[in-house]
């Protein structure tokens, strides 16, 4: 009798919770809200955030030990897939990898570059960097490439979420539902369901027998995990929950233009994002509840990469030219290059 009384007290609470304002709310019914307190998901160190990050936000740079890979243009503009040494705070030795090319979701398995190449109809290819040998691994459209345990995760062509080895061969489809903005973590999905009305939604494991929850009521964009709270994008607002469903949280932010993105300054999470309202501003905020603050010059930012402590961004004018790309540093510095020439500005 005891147990029961406390089952109700704890529905009772979800209900109420459930109940707030609908620009306030992110918690999810309070069934689904029961099963995710008794099943919470694990809090995330600043390098996993960063890892879902490139997956939200497409990267189209990727940073290893000795090298930075990054999307690049020639002197008539065409996209190129280049590469730079990387010395410490420094960059060099500038080099065309493959014309005609806009890597996305840019990963490294094993000696070879994986990416979704947005100029061959986001088709999947692979770069071995010994041999320079270059494959084609799975015709486009694809979307949302992850390599997790020597396996290539990705959206299809048909928004279905499928598997393949890392040679092309063995191709699977995990999920029969459209979906969007896929994340796997171990055998947990994050994923945005497009045929429920793109709510987010968990999926715990991959099989026939999966469980399957629901995280949203309304429409939700590019969800992050940073420390213990599940951030996402929802009606031009940014919003979180806690990773056991509970304590929404609403940013006292700017209408968000797109789904907003994260990034790490000077020790702390901030979501940013461009308003276009009044023209082109891009803004700030302080996770998980701060206010919004402009940058104090036109022009605007999108985050390419983020990782060990590097970020790249690629640095727009207000009227959307590229400016130039800049490698942040751990140390603070910074980097920019554009056309194969640098400038390190320590």
């Amino acid at each position: 009798m005891k147990k029961l009384g406390c089952l109700i007290l704890v529905i009772a609470a979800l209900l109420t919770l459930t109940a707030c304002g609908e620009e306030l709310c992110a918690l999810p019914d309070w069934w689904d809200a029961l099963y995710l307190r008794r099943n919470p998901l694990s809090a995330v160190n600043r390098e996993e955030s960063g890892q879902m990050i490139n997956v939200m936000g497409a990267n189209r740079a990727l940073v290893t030990e000795d090298a930075l890979y990054t999307l690049e243009l020639d002197e008539d503009s065409r996209p190129l897939l280049a590469s730079y040494r990387l010395e410490g705070r420094q960059l060099s030795d500038f080099r065309i990898l493959r014309d005609g090319c806009v890597p996305k979701w840019l990963t490294e398995h094993e000696g070879s570059l994986y990416y979704i190449n947005g100029e061959n109809g986001d088709a999947i290819e692979c770069l071995e960097l010994g041999s320079m040998e270059h494959k084609v691994l799975m015709e486009g459209p694809c979307a949302y490439l992850q390599i997790r345990g020597g396996k290539l995760y990705f959206i299809d062509g048909q928004s279905r979420l499928c598997s393949m080895a890392a040679d092309g061969s063995k191709m699977v489809t995990l999920l029969n539902e459209r979906c969007c903005y896929p994340y796997i973590m171990g055998d947990v999905l994050i994923y945005q369901s497009e045929d429920e009305g793109e709510i987010l939604k968990l999926r715990f494991g991959l099989g026939e027998s999966a469980k399957e929850i629901s995280l949203t009521k309304e429409a939700a964009y590019a969800p992050v995990i940073i420390n213990d709270r599940l951030f996402y994008t929802s009606g031009g607002w940014i919003k979180s929950m806690r990773l056991d469903g509970m304590a929404p949280s609403l940013c006292s932010s700017d209408m968000v233009n797109g789904a907003a993105e994260y990034i790490f300054e000077n020790g702390s999470w901030y979501a940013r994002a461009v308003s276009t309202g009044y023209g082109v501003q891009q803004w700030r905020c302080a996770l998980p509840e701060g206010q919004a603050e402009n940058y104090p010059y036109s022009g605007y930012s999108y985050c390419d990469f983020t990782g060990g402590g590097y970020r790249v961004d690629a640095d727009y004018f207000a009227d959307g030219r590229l400016r130039a790309f800049i490698l942040y540093t751990p140390e603070g510095s910074r980097a920019e290059y554009l056309y194969g020439e640098i400038t390190n500005l320590g």
